[in-house]
């Protein structure tokens, strides 16, 4: 009896390995786990886009259902929905004044909104092809929109219009990002390019291409000496900005990295891949040092708040989720 029980115990265990059940991963057992803050009621579509409102008490959602949702923190609840896009919507942003929530879709528009009123302040619809990616300037006065057009658009948030094309890419624009002080703009395409730009001039500064990689995502690091991007391949490069070459490599992840997130310190970052699980990486040392399962399948998107205290998933399968992370990274 004592054996069968042993042995029904150690293939107990197995399964339990095998089907990856459990908060971390193999060899993070004594990392600090993350805290579920509020799993918000599920939805019957996919969560393609997630961005905190800078208090971190928000969250605006895009997903397949052509809409654009923003969720209560404290409440627990959604708060409203905005209508207008006619396909998916891939991409959303919210202004550093939190006035305003940006929004990019299948549709080939974007659209600002009225982040307390839901009213639709302006349609851009000067895209070819699919928006993909979207970011506000820090100094809230211009929109950057990364399309399947090859282009980078710069929207000008007074008057309503275009107000530069930032050409070169030859592929989808798959991200674009501003550095948190407002030096540089990046943006990556299809075709491994990733290029970095003067924000102010325009110009372009440099055709970064050393990951060798389609690049679907990017963050710059809060003392602009970093820019890390995401990769299909699985990895993830960290660029130095002075040197403007790679400082470090990290590879750990299942499928493409589906977003990077650089901590408030940044000496960490978080990433998603298609696995569905979160990890986080010590940059300067070049390692993992944590990985747990957000518990909700495949994740379409992520963002972490402002002050790092919490990071947002939001999965294929319809869960979005706040989970408390700061043990993890102070």
């Amino acid at each position: 009896m004592k054996k069968t029980g042993l042995l029904l115990y150690i293939t107990l265990v197995i399964l339990l390995s095998a089907c990856g059940c459990g908060g971390n991963k193999p060899g993070q057992g004594s990392a600090p786990s993350p805290q579920l803050v509020v799993e918000f009621p599920h939805l019957d579509t996919s969560y393609a886009a997630l961005a905190f409102f800078p208090d971190g008490t928000k969250i605006a959602t895009g997903t397949r259902d052509n809409l654009v949702r923003i969720w209560s923190i404290p409440e627990k609840k959604e708060l409203k929905s905005f209508k207008g896009h006619k396909n998916v919507v891939l991409a959303v942003a919210v202004s550093p004044d939190s006035k305003t929530v940006a929004s990019g879709s299948t549709d080939k528009d974007v659209r600002l909104w009225n982040s307390d009123t839901g009213e639709c302040l302006a349609v851009f619809s000067g895209s070819l092809f699919d928006v993909f990616s979207l970011a506000f300037s820090p100094d809230k006065n211009e929109l950057a929109s990364g399309a399947g057009d090859d282009f980078v658009r710069i929207w000008n948030l007074d008057t309503k219009k275009q107000k530069r094309i930032l050409r070169g890419h030859v592929y989808c624009v798959h991200a674009v990002a501003y550095s948190k002080a407002g030096s540089y703009i990046a943006s990556a395409c299809y075709a491994d390019t990733i290029r970095l730009w003067d924000a102010k001039t325009y110009k372009l500064i440099r055709v970064l291409l050393e990951h060798k990689d389609a690049v679907w995502n990017m963050d710059f690091s809060d003392d602009e000496a970093y820019l890390a991007t995401g990769q299909e391949n699985g990895k993830i490069s960290i660029y130095d900005l002075k040197t403007l070459k790679i400082a470090a490599s990290l590879t750990n992840n299942t499928g493409q990295v589906q977003v990077v997130r650089f901590t408030p310190d940044s000496g960490k970052l978080f990433s998603i891949s298609e696995d569905g699980y979160v990890a986080l990486w010590d940059v300067k040392n070049q390692k993992l040092i944590n990985r747990f399962d957000a518990g909700c399948g495949k994740l379409g998107a992520m963002d972490l708040s402002s002050d790092g205290k919490l990071l947002a998933t939001g999965s294929i399968n319809g869960y979005l989720k706040v989970w408390n992370v700061e043990k993890l990274w102070k």
